[in-house]
Formats: structure tokens, C-alpha cells, sequence
């Protein structure tokens, strides 16, 4: 929750002080704690995930621009970081890359608890982990009944090779 904290206060121009003087001082503490969550990922094998000094450097820049944009919304705030100012504000961007994709709720994942209930059921309790997933999604982002071509999958099964009867 701090870091969804850290992101809204970065973000969500609504939240802004009103005098550019007070800007800085107000998103000191989420950028260190931006950057301290960020800069810890890193490994022997890659760099850290944010750079510390280009989204420092940046931060004034970035709010003061979306500042200007008027009454955006949060996910819309983020929307035109990634498409508007990709090139210009890397670091920023994919801040706002990370924040739309974290989820605020737990909907999607008690979904999917209920999707693989309805698949793994008494009599089919023998499916393996990959079937189950293979499975759950073909549910969840499969076709269904009314759009699904029979008469191609048809044709396709009758060319397929022969199989034992």
C-alpha cells in the first residue's frame, strides 16, 4: 500500500500543492521511497529497475507538465506519460506503466480462484497444473459458443492427420 501511496502522490495531479516553490518539497519522500523500492530489485546480472538520478532530476518537469493538462484523472494521468512523454521522461514512464498495472482490488484474483473451481471439480481432480492453466485460460479469453467458427474447425479436424478409431 505505501508504494500505491508513493505512486498517487506522484502521479495524481489533484494532490499537488499549489505553489511550484512547495512541488518539490512535496514529492521528496515518495521519490526516495520510489527509488529505494525500485534501485533494491537489481542483481548481479541487471541494472536496477529506475534510475535514482533521472527521476529526480525530472520530477519538477513531469508534474509541473501534468499540472498542466487540467482535471486528468489518475489511470488518464498515466495514459499520457506513456504515450505523450515516453521519449522525453523514460523513468516516468514506466512509473506510470507500473501503476496501471498493479491491481487495487482483489477481484481478479477471487475471479480466477472461481474460474479453477468450476474447471477442477470432484471428477476431473486428476488434472495436472499446466492442464488446469491451459484450461483456465481458454475459459477466461477463449471464443465462445455463438462466435466460434465450427464448420473451419471442421474442415481443419478432417485434414489433420488420421488418428485411431
Amino acid at each position: 500500500m505505501d508504494l500505491l501511496h508513493c505512486l498517487d502522490t506522484l502521479l495524481n495531479h489533484s494532490r499537488y500543492p499549489q505553489t511550484h516553490s512547495a512541488l518539490q518539497e512535496y514529492a521528496e519522500p515518495a521519490i526516495r521511497r520510489i527509488i529505494c523500492h525500485f534501485t533494491s530489485i537489481e542483481s548481479a546480472d541487471t541494472a536496477p529497475l529506475i534510475d535514482a538520478v533521472s527521476l529526480r532530476r525530472d520530477a519538477l518537469a513531469v508534474m509541473t507538465a501534468l499540472r498542466g493538462y487540467g482535471g486528468l484523472h489518475f489511470s488518464t494521468a498515466c495514459e499520457v506519460l506513456i504515450c505523450d512523454f515516453n521519449e522525453v521522461y523514460p523513468e516516468w514512464t514506466k512509473l506510470a506503466k507500473i501503476a496501471c498495472v498493479i491491481p487495487v482490488s482483489s477481484v481478479p484474483a477471487e475471479r480466477g480462484f472461481s474460474l479453477q473451481n468450476r474447471i477442477k471439480t470432484k471428477q476431473r481432480s486428476r488434472l495436472a497444473e499446466n492442464k488446469v492453466t491451459r484450461l483456465m485460460r481458454i475459459a477466461s479469453c477463449g471464443e465462445t459458443l455463438g462466435s466460434f467458427d465450427f464448420k473451419s474447425a471442421a474442415a481443419q479436424f478432417s485434414t489433420a492427420k488420421q488418428r485411431k478409431k
